[in-house]
């Protein structure tokens, strides 16, 4: 038996976010052939031990994988917490890759997002919002620089010091200005791209705010009650895409859209980096992506990392 075992410092080395992006891309152009399977997350409630959530998903063929990722929700919030993410081979049932840790998670996320931008913003793009400092938001920026050449890049978020140190860390890694903001409505009102993700139970900006033409990415809470942005935002959008609508079937009448004239909009993001479905998108119209996480991209990314070793050894 010989697999990989993959840990954040591994990612942090190997990984780029160009690569991963790309890894993204050629994910959803899979899952629009139909040779990605990536179904709804499960979770399976253990009372007091806890609630594991397992994202599930694979490809068939002569470069065929499975896997899965699994971690405790309860406690999603802890320092100490980690992700299991295994690779198997599809033709063999051989373990190709074991990742533990918190750092592929937020970085798939952030290259889903990157992928989003690339295919649904506009290509003139040069003012960048962010609201929300933590992990996601760091991988979030990283991958829209890595996909859109911006002037000018915003962020804010509630606690002040947090956010002028993000700034601070993030303009030494992308080798550009960051500029904390004052106010969400700073970081948002001239964006071409903005990108909310936040833990927010309540909407984080008002849909006034918005510049025509902007492209949104929402990576926080998209539920009816709980929302970092409101249903406004979407029905000012002309386009509402999500990376899988069989998440949100899962989701049922809790997602945010649910019961309202917005949710037939909805579509999927794969047929349009595919090319099967072209978004004729107006310069002034605005666009919603909503992050769910498609499964069977962590499988990806992992495979990816795991090749790259394997490569340099």
């Amino acid at each position: 038996m010989s697999y990989r075992l993959i840990s954040d410092g591994d990612l942090e080395r190997r990984l780029t976010m160009p690569d991963a992006v790309a890894c993204m891309e050629e994910a959803f152009r899979r899952h629009a052939a139909g040779r990605l399977r990536a179904p709804a997350r499960s979770e399976t409630e253990l009372g007091e031990a806890g609630k594991l959530v397992f994202t599930v998903g694979g490809w068939p063929g002569d470069d065929s994988l499975v896997g899965f990722r699994a971690y405790d929700a309860k406690h999603f919030k802890s320092p100490e917490r980690d992700e299991l993410v295994a690779v198997f081979d599809g033709n063999t049932g051989a373990l190709k890759a074991v990742v533990a840790g918190t750092q592929l998670g937020p970085m798939r996320t952030g290259a889903i997002g990157g992928a989003a931008i690339k295919h649904l913003s506009r290509p003139d793009s040069r003012v960048l919002g962010l609201i929300g400092t933590g992990p996601q938001g760091r991988t979030q920026l990283l991958a829209a620089a890595a996909v859109r050449r911006f002037d000018e890049i915003r962020v804010f978020s509630r606690n002040t010091e947090r956010c002028r140190e993000f700034a601070e860390r993030l303009s030494a890694e992308l080798q550009q200005p960051v500029r904390a903001m004052g106010s969400a409505r700073e970081a948002a009102e001239q964006a071409d791209v903005l990108i909310c993700a936040t833990v927010s139970p309540t909407p984080v900006i008002e849909a006034d705010w918005l510049k025509p033409g902007v492209h949104i990415n929402n990576v926080g809470p998209k539920f009816r009650d709980n929302q970092e942005l409101d249903l406004t935002v979407a029905e000012r959008a002309a386009f509402l895409i999500t990376d899988t609508l069989a998440q949100v079937e899962k989701y049922g009448d809790q997602f945010i859209t649910a019961g309202t004239p917005q949710h037939d909009r909805l579509q999927e993001l794969s047929p349009i980096i595919e090319g099967s479905v072209a978004l004729d998108r107006k310069d002034d119209q605005l666009t919603l992506f909503y992050s769910l996480g498609l499964a069977g991209t962590e499988v990806a990314l992992a495979a990816l990392v795991a090749e790259q070793i394997t490569a340099d050894a």
